[in-house]
Order: C-alpha cells, then sequence, then structure tokens
C-alpha cells in the first residue's frame, strides 16, 4: 500500500477502491463482496464540533479555581479530514502502519479475519483516527476516534458518514427501519433518529434481488442534541451533491427536497455523537460507528 492518495485493495472476498478526497476523508469506493456489488462510495464529509459554550463566550470550571477555572468557548466547527501531509492541519504518518500516510493492516479476532485500511490527521489541537474494518464474513465496520481539546470546555464531536450503498447496482434500493419486530419503509427523502424506535436497524435493501446491508448503531454513537438533530437522513442520489457533499459549513445536513426514494438510486447519512467530557483530559481518546453487516440472498 503505497502512500498514494488513491488505490484499489484485492483483499478476498472484498474488493474496492480507496481515495484521501479534499472533504470527504478516507473513502471507500466501488465496493464489491464476493463478486455482489455492495457500495459506490462510503466516506465521512465532515465532523461537526459543538463546544458547550461558542467562541466569544466564558466558562466556569466547577472543578478548579483561580486563573485556571476559566476557559474560553470555541466553534462551532466543521471538521474535514483532507489530504494535506504533515503539519498540524494534515496527514500524519501512522508509526504502527509501516510509517504509511495511508495504512492497513491484517488481524484474525477469534476466528474472524479482518482488513483495516485507516488514516491519522491532525486539525489543530485535534488528533483524528479514520479507520474502515472489513471482514471475511461480510461486515464493515466505520470507525472514528478523537482527542484533543482546543479549549477546557465540554464538547462533542458529530461524525457524518455518507453510506451510497449500491446493492446490486445504484437502482432498485430501498432503506427500510426495523422497529422491534416491526418494518417501515422511507418512500421519501427524510430525517430520523433512533429515540423513535425500539433498537432500531437499517437496512438498504434491494427489493429485485433480495441482497442487502444492515446499518446497525453502535454502542458508544451518542444521541442527537440541538445542534445536531439527527442519527440518520435518507437523500435520492444526485451526482451533484456527491461532487460536493457538504457545503453546509457548520450547519445541519441539508438536500432534503422531500424526493421519492422507494426502489431509487439512495443515500443513507449516518451520525454519530462522540461527547467528550473536558475533564477527561486532551489525551483520552473517543471513538464511535456503527456496524454494517451484508444480507445476500433469502427474506428481510
Amino acid at each position: 500500500m503505497p502512500n498514494d492518495r488513491t488505490g484499489h485493495v484485492s483483499w478476498t472476498p472484498w474488493e474496492f477502491d480507496y481515495a484521501v478526497s479534499d472533504s470527504e476523508g478516507l473513502s471507500v469506493l466501488n465496493g464489491s463482496f464476493l463478486g455482489v456489488p455492495v457500495f459506490g462510495k462510503l466516506s465521512l464529509p465532515v465532523i461537526r464540533v459543538k463546544y458547550a459554550v461558542d467562541e466569544g463566550g466564558i466558562a466556569i470550571d466547577p472543578h478548579s479555581s483561580g486563573p485556571f477555572a476559566i476557559a474560553f468557548g470555541a466553534g462551532p466547527f466543521a471538521d474535514q479530514i483532507k489530504w494535506n501531509l504533515g503539519g498540524d492541519h494534515g496527514l500524519q504518518r501512522i508509526s504502527n502502519r509501516k510509517n504509511e500516510y495511508v495504512g492497513y493492516a491484517e488481524m484474525n479476532i477469534n476466528n474472524v479475519y479482518w482488513f483495516e485500511i485507516s488514516v491519522y490527521a491532525r486539525i489543530g489541537a485535534y488528533h483524528l483516527n479514520q479507520c474502515w474494518f472489513f471482514s471475511h464474513l461480510g461486515s464493515i465496520l466505520p470507525r472514528i476516534w478523537s482527542k484533543g481539546l482546543h479549549t477546557n470546555i465540554d464538547h462533542t464531536h458529530h461524525a457524518y458518514w455518507r453510506f451510497d450503498f449500491d446493492i446490486d447496482g445504484p437502482a432498485n434500493n430501498t432503506v427500510f427501519v426495523k422497529d422491534g419486530n416491526n418494518w417501515f419503509h422511507y418512500p421519501r427523502e427524510c430525517n430520523d433518529i433512533k429515540s423513535h424506535y425500539a433498537n432500531p436497524q437499517w437496512l438498504v435493501w434491494n427489493q429485485q434481488t433480495h441482497n442487502g446491508a444492515w446499518v446497525i448503531p453502535g454502542p458508544n454513537d451518542g444521541s442527537p442534541d440541538a445542534f445536531s438533530g439527527i442519527d440518520v437522513g435518507v437523500r435520492l442520489y444526485h451526482p451533484s451533491e456527491e461532487a460536493n457533499p457538504w457545503p453546509f459549513g457548520t450547519g445541519g445536513l441539508g438536500f432534503h427536497e422531500g424526493e421519492p426514494t422507494l426502489e431509487k438510486d439512495v443515500v443513507l447519512w449516518y451520525v454519530a455523537h462522540l461527547f467528550h467530557r473536558a475533564d477527561e483530559g486532551a489525551d483520552h481518546w473517543h471513538g464511535a460507528g456503527p456496524t454494517i453487516t451484508l444480507k445476500l440472498g433469502g427474506n428481510r
């Protein structure tokens, strides 16, 4: 795996390309499993960061006294992992991944074989480790880890993944949500939150071939708040939105025009909410991400 910003991975039973763009972090593209097309592009266009006190405000730390009890507010921010090399606003060489900018590893965990591809970035005070893990059984683990403090105030990193699944091609894909034993599909573009359901799981399903991909929330993915109020967004695919996937700055997810999404080329946005308590310190890593599990053939 060279230090190139693009490349191809052939790791049986997976085939996919990768790219580090100027706005979507480490993306994986054109992916297939056992020869079945699975995704067009999976990426991380933005991490929205909201401190408890915005820039210009002042917070008092109840656990401290003296001059160090005062912290000035910050943000909000819209952080993006980009192909800048080195420095305090760029990709870092990964020491335990052969000192590469795009690292990889293979591992066996409880007789499940995994392939990892990752980048490690600095954005000012923040350290970000973005990874994709692929298993030989057909699972994908998108992960983001973060540490660092821009200022000594509690804050949340809201990570927005863009999942452009193309199950057996881009057409005939529908997004379902499973609520206990009940199923619902999204006939039009919409936003949704986990708390509407009991143990929700989302499924992108090809109605013709009966192949699909589950998206299962992770245990550390947090909950929406007033700044970032959604867990998922269902959108109809548009090439212009892929070319510029995050034109919203520090604002929330747009592209919501109520377009039909039943048996279409659809995009599922998934949001994790990583809360970081300031008293944990700047060196405390915290991470999140869902589990994607393929469902090939048969009933839902």
